[in-house]
């Protein structure tokens, strides 16, 4: 674990560095390409990372106990990764209002941040963390979660629901891609958030349900938790699961929308043929000349979609050192510990 650590900590590093490199010289562009060169190295040193890592021989047993927090520290370093290419896309649209630079520049940027996020994403998959999508999602970090849940929750820490829920909601994200999930697992979700803000919570029957979520990908046992856990409870067996109605608040306003843009062009065609003329050619300049800010805007955009996604898992550190259990889940010897005063929260 410790050598994947200092891997990822070393391609993330540099990937950065060398997007700082590209970023910290708008009127140099040899020094930005020496910036790219780098990047380069790493986007495709990753891509052959990931290549190899598909012929990995699977053991689920690796991921038990302590690899488990391995998985979060790794992912603390993606985090960052997200945090630190956030910085530099954010300067980079305030030096581009009034700072000087070649014309390219903005776009070397934008590109830059964007091969470093996914040298990232790949960086991580080579390590074994199983992304599924930018936001760090797998069945990994949803167990990673859940035995941090037990911990805290073991310990009559009422945050322990909060990261119980982190778990849930990424493991119903992941098991809808297999087209089954544990029946009830809608109503697990329910229940803790009304949980959350009530005043007495029943500490064991939710560390049963960390426990079980603690062996995701297997799911062997999470059915039978769940239904132990809603039978104990009013909520929500005495309400009915009621499906959200689906939102058309947005159909009238799309409608509204090209709406407008037809009457423009409606306008437009009922022009004599040489204004006709004159508009197009006006607005084909307007294009011609602004085509490149067309791109970085456009490549600006997508960088900021990926990174917010990137940024949307944190790693609760304090939370790690502090309840992290160091023994596997045992139903029957899994009990809340009395509360300390190390442990209230």
């Amino acid at each position: 674990m410790k050598l994947n650590l200092l891997a990822a900590l070393l391609g993330v590093s540099l990937s950065g560095i060398a997007v700082t490199v590209v970023a910290s010289s708008p009127q140099n562009p040899s020094v930005g390409s020496s910036g790219y060169l780098v990047l380069s190295v790493i986007f495709v040193a990753s891509i052959l990372g990931r290549y190899l890592a598909l012929f990995r021989e699977p053991n689920p047993t690796r991921w038990t106990g302590e690899r488990l927090r391995g998985w979060f520290y790794l992912h603390a370093i993606y985090w960052v990764g997200g945090i630190w290419n956030g910085l530099i896309l954010y300067g980079l649209f305030f030096y581009s209002l009034r700072g000087a630079f070649f014309p390219v520049w903005p776009l070397w940027v934008g590109v830059a941040i964007l091969i470093a996020l996914s040298s990232n994403y790949l960086i991580m998959q080579s390590l074994g963390q199983e992304y599924e999508n930018w936001q760090g999602d797998s069945y990994r970090g949803a167990a990673a979660y859940a035995r941090l849940a037990r911990g805290m929750l073991m310990a009559n820490s009422r945050y322990g629901v909060l990261q119980l829920k982190a778990s849930v909601v990424m493991a119903k994200k992941l098991l809808r891609t297999r087209s089954f999930v544990p029946i009830d697992i809608n109503a697990v979700s329910g229940t803790l958030a009304v949980l959350a803000g009530t005043p007495s919570l029943d500490y064991q029957k939710l560390s049963g349900i960390a426990g079980s979520l603690e062996k995701l990908p297997q799911v062997d046992t999470l059915p039978g938790a769940i239904k132990t856990f809603l039978d104990s409870l009013s909520w929500p067996r005495s309400f009915e699961h009621v499906e959200p109605e689906p939102r058309r608040s947005d159909y009238p306003r799309l409608t509204i929308f090209f709406s407008f843009f037809a009457l423009l062009i409606a306008g437009v065609a009922l022009l004599a043929e040489s204004n006709r003329e004159a508009i197009l050619q006006i607005f084909g300049i307007l294009i011609t000349q602004n085509s490149l800010a067309v791109i970085e805007a456009g490549i600006g955009l997508i960088g900021v979609s990926v990174i917010l996604y990137v940024l949307r898992g944190v790693a609760p550190f304090l939370a790690i050192r502090k309840y992290w259990p160091r023994e596997d889940y045992d139903p029957d010897t899994s009990e809340p510990r009395p509360v300390s005063s190390t442990a209230t929260s």
